[in-house]
Protein backbone atom coordinates (compact mmCIF):
# COMPACT_ATOMS: atom_id res chain seq x y z
CA UNK A 1 0.00 0.00 0.00
CA UNK A 2 2.65 2.33 1.01
CA UNK A 3 4.63 1.52 -2.74
CA UNK A 4 1.60 2.27 -4.35
CA UNK A 5 1.20 5.63 -2.86
CA UNK A 6 4.37 6.73 -3.38
CA UNK A 7 4.07 5.58 -7.29
CA UNK A 8 0.77 7.65 -7.35
CA UNK A 9 2.45 10.75 -5.87
CA UNK A 10 5.26 10.53 -8.35
CA UNK A 11 3.10 10.02 -11.27
CA UNK A 12 0.81 13.42 -9.82
CA UNK A 13 3.70 15.33 -9.69
CA UNK A 14 5.69 14.09 -13.50
CA UNK A 15 2.39 14.87 -14.96
CA UNK A 16 1.86 18.51 -13.17
CA UNK A 17 5.60 18.95 -14.19
CA UNK A 18 4.72 18.29 -17.60
CA UNK A 19 1.89 20.94 -17.94
CA UNK A 20 4.02 23.43 -16.16
CA UNK A 21 6.71 22.69 -19.26
CA UNK A 22 3.95 22.92 -21.80
CA UNK A 23 2.54 26.30 -20.15
CA UNK A 24 5.99 27.58 -19.93
CA UNK A 25 6.65 26.25 -23.15
CA UNK A 26 2.87 28.62 -24.32
CA UNK A 27 3.84 31.06 -22.80
CA UNK A 28 6.79 31.71 -24.51
CA UNK A 29 5.35 31.59 -27.95
CA UNK A 30 4.02 34.53 -30.06
CA UNK A 31 2.18 37.09 -27.44
CA UNK A 32 0.14 38.57 -30.10
CA UNK A 33 2.56 40.70 -32.32
CA UNK A 34 0.71 42.78 -34.55
CA UNK A 35 2.09 42.63 -37.62
CA UNK A 36 2.60 45.51 -40.27
CA UNK A 37 0.76 44.29 -43.78
CA UNK A 38 2.91 46.04 -45.58
CA UNK A 39 5.75 44.08 -44.22
CA UNK A 40 4.90 40.98 -45.73
CA UNK A 41 4.55 41.86 -49.30
CA UNK A 42 7.98 42.82 -50.45
CA UNK A 43 6.37 43.65 -53.88
CA UNK A 44 4.50 46.94 -52.29
CA UNK A 45 5.76 50.02 -53.91
CA UNK A 46 7.07 53.14 -52.10
CA UNK A 47 3.89 54.98 -52.93
CA UNK A 48 1.80 52.30 -51.59
CA UNK A 49 3.85 51.78 -48.07
CA UNK A 50 3.43 56.03 -48.21
CA UNK A 51 -0.35 55.96 -48.84
CA UNK A 52 -0.68 53.19 -45.98
CA UNK A 53 1.38 55.04 -43.62
CA UNK A 54 -0.50 58.29 -44.31
CA UNK A 55 -3.81 56.78 -44.01
CA UNK A 56 -3.26 54.83 -40.48
CA UNK A 57 -1.93 58.36 -39.22
CA UNK A 58 -5.37 60.47 -40.92
CA UNK A 59 -7.42 57.89 -38.69
CA UNK A 60 -5.65 59.10 -35.30
CA UNK A 61 -6.37 62.73 -36.53
CA UNK A 62 -9.45 64.15 -33.68
CA UNK A 63 -7.71 62.66 -30.53
CA UNK A 64 -7.73 64.59 -28.00
CA UNK A 65 -4.13 66.41 -27.61
CA UNK A 66 -3.20 64.70 -31.27
CA UNK A 67 -1.19 67.19 -34.11
CA UNK A 68 -1.19 67.12 -37.75
CA UNK A 69 1.05 64.72 -37.84
CA UNK A 70 -0.74 61.83 -35.79
CA UNK A 71 1.66 61.44 -32.75
CA UNK A 72 -0.23 62.53 -29.86
CA UNK A 73 1.23 65.18 -27.18
CA UNK A 74 1.60 63.18 -24.91
CA UNK A 75 5.02 61.80 -23.09
CA UNK A 76 6.44 58.97 -24.39
CA UNK A 77 6.73 56.23 -21.52
CA UNK A 78 9.93 53.80 -21.66
CA UNK A 79 8.04 51.12 -23.05
CA UNK A 80 6.61 53.05 -25.91
CA UNK A 81 9.37 54.63 -28.59
CA UNK A 82 9.61 58.03 -29.16
CA UNK A 83 7.11 58.87 -31.71
CA UNK A 84 4.49 57.15 -31.28
CA UNK A 85 1.28 57.77 -30.23
CA UNK A 86 -1.72 56.66 -27.60
CA UNK A 87 -4.79 57.98 -26.43
CA UNK A 88 -4.44 58.93 -22.40
CA UNK A 89 -5.50 56.15 -20.12
CA UNK A 90 -7.68 58.53 -17.96
CA UNK A 91 -9.95 58.32 -21.14
CA UNK A 92 -13.21 57.77 -20.00
CA UNK A 93 -14.58 57.62 -23.98
CA UNK A 94 -14.74 54.71 -25.93
CA UNK A 95 -11.14 53.38 -26.44
CA UNK A 96 -9.26 54.09 -30.01
CA UNK A 97 -6.59 53.02 -32.29
CA UNK A 98 -3.49 54.92 -32.72
CA UNK A 99 -0.45 55.24 -34.67
CA UNK A 100 2.52 53.19 -33.76
CA UNK A 101 5.47 55.63 -36.01
CA UNK A 102 7.93 52.42 -35.42
CA UNK A 103 6.05 49.58 -36.17
CA UNK A 104 3.91 52.29 -39.03
CA UNK A 105 1.01 50.78 -38.03
CA UNK A 106 -2.63 51.23 -37.05
CA UNK A 107 -2.69 49.35 -33.51
CA UNK A 108 -6.04 48.28 -31.71
CA UNK A 109 -7.02 49.21 -28.29
CA UNK A 110 -4.45 48.24 -25.19
CA UNK A 111 -2.51 47.33 -27.68
CA UNK A 112 1.74 48.79 -27.28
CA UNK A 113 5.19 48.92 -28.36
CA UNK A 114 7.70 46.75 -27.18
CA UNK A 115 11.31 48.53 -27.00
CA UNK A 116 12.88 44.90 -26.31
CA UNK A 117 11.37 43.07 -28.56
CA UNK A 118 10.80 45.98 -31.07
CA UNK A 119 6.75 45.22 -31.79
CA UNK A 120 3.51 45.87 -30.90
CA UNK A 121 1.95 43.42 -29.06
CA UNK A 122 -2.02 43.41 -28.53
CA UNK A 123 -3.26 43.51 -24.68
CA UNK A 124 0.47 43.95 -23.49
CA UNK A 125 0.60 43.39 -19.73
CA UNK A 126 4.43 43.40 -19.65
CA UNK A 127 7.80 42.34 -21.03
CA UNK A 128 8.73 39.11 -18.97
CA UNK A 129 12.63 38.78 -18.34
CA UNK A 130 12.68 35.45 -17.18
CA UNK A 131 10.72 34.31 -20.20
CA UNK A 132 12.41 36.45 -22.72
CA UNK A 133 9.03 36.99 -24.27
CA UNK A 134 5.85 39.58 -23.84
CA UNK A 135 2.98 38.37 -21.99
CA UNK A 136 0.25 39.86 -24.20
CA UNK A 137 -3.03 38.70 -25.21
CA UNK A 138 -1.93 35.29 -26.46
CA UNK A 139 -0.31 33.98 -24.27
CA UNK A 140 -1.48 35.66 -20.90
CA UNK A 141 -3.43 32.94 -20.01
CA UNK A 142 -0.51 30.21 -20.20
CA UNK A 143 1.47 32.89 -18.33
CA UNK A 144 -0.72 32.69 -15.28
CA UNK A 145 -1.44 28.72 -15.65
CA UNK A 146 2.65 28.59 -15.38
CA UNK A 147 3.08 30.70 -12.87
CA UNK A 148 0.41 28.72 -10.65
CA UNK A 149 1.76 25.62 -11.52
CA UNK A 150 5.36 26.37 -10.16
CA UNK A 151 4.22 27.92 -7.32
CA UNK A 152 2.54 25.19 -6.33
CA UNK A 153 5.51 22.63 -7.16
CA UNK A 154 8.06 25.05 -5.08
CA UNK A 155 5.71 24.80 -2.20
CA UNK A 156 5.62 21.12 -2.26
CA UNK A 157 9.66 20.92 -2.35
CA UNK A 158 10.44 23.51 0.64
CA UNK A 159 7.51 21.49 2.71
CA UNK A 160 8.79 18.10 1.69
CA UNK A 161 12.45 19.03 2.47
CA UNK A 162 11.70 20.44 5.80
CA UNK A 163 9.61 17.77 6.61
CA UNK A 164 12.87 15.43 6.09
CA UNK A 165 15.01 17.40 7.58
CA UNK A 166 12.65 18.38 10.90
CA UNK A 167 10.84 15.27 11.27
CA UNK A 168 9.38 16.51 14.82
CA UNK A 169 8.13 20.14 13.97
CA UNK A 170 5.89 21.62 11.71
CA UNK A 171 6.73 23.31 8.56
CA UNK A 172 6.43 26.90 9.43
CA UNK A 173 8.58 26.15 12.72
CA UNK A 174 11.31 23.91 10.99
CA UNK A 175 12.07 27.19 8.83
CA UNK A 176 12.57 29.10 11.70
CA UNK A 177 13.89 26.94 14.20
CA UNK A 178 15.67 23.85 13.51
CA UNK A 179 17.79 22.53 15.85
CA UNK A 180 20.52 20.54 14.72
CA UNK A 181 20.11 20.86 11.14
CA UNK A 182 24.13 22.15 10.54
CA UNK A 183 25.13 18.74 11.96
CA UNK A 184 26.18 17.49 8.85
CA UNK A 185 27.03 18.88 5.26
CA UNK A 186 23.55 17.65 3.68
CA UNK A 187 21.62 18.86 6.24
CA UNK A 188 22.79 22.35 6.36
CA UNK A 189 22.90 22.52 2.66
CA UNK A 190 19.18 21.42 2.27
CA UNK A 191 18.23 23.91 4.37
CA UNK A 192 19.90 26.83 2.84
CA UNK A 193 18.21 25.91 -0.21
CA UNK A 194 15.06 25.75 1.29
CA UNK A 195 15.57 29.63 2.22
CA UNK A 196 16.94 30.86 -1.06
CA UNK A 197 13.66 29.11 -2.85
CA UNK A 198 11.33 30.48 0.08
CA UNK A 199 12.54 33.61 -0.98
CA UNK A 200 12.00 33.72 -4.65
CA UNK A 201 8.73 31.65 -4.23
CA UNK A 202 7.34 35.03 -1.95
CA UNK A 203 8.60 37.07 -5.06
CA UNK A 204 6.60 34.41 -7.39
CA UNK A 205 3.44 34.71 -5.23
CA UNK A 206 3.86 38.85 -5.05
CA UNK A 207 3.40 38.80 -8.97
CA UNK A 208 0.71 36.02 -8.89
CA UNK A 209 -1.20 37.87 -6.36
CA UNK A 210 -0.84 40.99 -8.44
CA UNK A 211 -1.67 39.58 -11.67
CA UNK A 212 -4.94 38.11 -10.09
CA UNK A 213 -6.24 41.47 -8.84
CA UNK A 214 -5.03 42.84 -12.24
CA UNK A 215 -7.48 39.88 -14.32
CA UNK A 216 -10.05 41.22 -11.80
CA UNK A 217 -10.34 44.89 -12.54
CA UNK A 218 -9.59 44.15 -15.88
CA UNK A 219 -6.55 45.99 -16.57
CA UNK A 220 -2.54 45.50 -17.60
CA UNK A 221 0.20 46.31 -15.45
CA UNK A 222 1.29 48.26 -18.47
CA UNK A 223 -1.85 50.11 -18.26
CA UNK A 224 -1.46 50.68 -14.12
CA UNK A 225 1.85 52.53 -14.72
CA UNK A 226 0.65 54.47 -17.01
CA UNK A 227 -2.01 55.47 -14.76
CA UNK A 228 0.59 55.93 -11.88
CA UNK A 229 2.20 58.12 -13.69
CA UNK A 230 -0.49 60.35 -14.97
CA UNK A 231 -2.44 60.04 -11.43
CA UNK A 232 -5.70 58.80 -12.81
CA UNK A 233 -5.85 55.58 -11.58
CA UNK A 234 -7.90 54.79 -8.42
CA UNK A 235 -6.00 53.19 -5.87
CA UNK A 236 -7.07 51.05 -3.18
CA UNK A 237 -5.23 48.98 -0.50
CA UNK A 238 -2.48 51.16 -0.01
CA UNK A 239 -1.70 51.17 -3.58
CA UNK A 240 -1.70 47.10 -4.12
CA UNK A 241 -5.04 47.75 -6.14
CA UNK A 242 -5.41 50.42 -8.97
CA UNK A 243 -8.49 50.41 -10.72
CA UNK A 244 -8.74 52.61 -13.86
CA UNK A 245 -12.49 52.16 -14.51
CA UNK A 246 -11.95 52.13 -18.02
CA UNK A 247 -12.20 48.44 -19.19
CA UNK A 248 -13.26 47.40 -15.62
CA UNK A 249 -17.18 45.77 -16.47
CA UNK A 250 -17.55 43.52 -13.31
CA UNK A 251 -15.50 40.76 -11.14
CA UNK A 252 -17.24 37.90 -13.13
CA UNK A 253 -17.12 39.44 -16.77
CA UNK A 254 -13.58 40.53 -15.98
CA UNK A 255 -12.33 37.35 -15.56
CA UNK A 256 -14.76 35.80 -18.40
CA UNK A 257 -12.71 38.57 -20.39
CA UNK A 258 -9.81 36.83 -19.68
CA UNK A 259 -10.38 33.20 -19.92
CA UNK A 260 -11.76 33.85 -23.77
CA UNK A 261 -8.37 35.77 -24.56
CA UNK A 262 -7.39 34.95 -28.00
CA UNK A 263 -10.82 34.09 -29.19
CA UNK A 264 -11.70 35.80 -32.32
CA UNK A 265 -15.35 34.56 -31.33
CA UNK A 266 -15.34 36.59 -28.37
CA UNK A 267 -16.55 40.30 -28.64
CA UNK A 268 -15.40 43.42 -26.44
CA UNK A 269 -17.74 46.14 -26.21
CA UNK A 270 -15.19 47.91 -24.19
CA UNK A 271 -12.70 48.13 -26.82
CA UNK A 272 -14.30 48.35 -29.61
CA UNK A 273 -12.23 49.88 -32.59
CA UNK A 274 -13.37 53.15 -33.87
Amino acid sequence: MGKRTTWLLVCVIVKIWMKGVIALHRAKKNPGYLSNPASGDRSLSSSQLECLSRKGQEKTKGFPGADMSGSLNNRTTKDDPKGSSKMPAGSPTKAKEDWCAKCQLVRPARAWHCRICGICVRRMDHHCVWINSCVGESNHQAFILALLIFLLTSVYGITLTLDTICRDRSVFTALFYCPGVYANYSSALSFTCVWYSVIITAGMAYIFLIQLINISYNVTEREVQQALRQKTGRRLLCGLIVDTGQYNRGFLRNWHQFSTLGTRAFHHPAEDIV
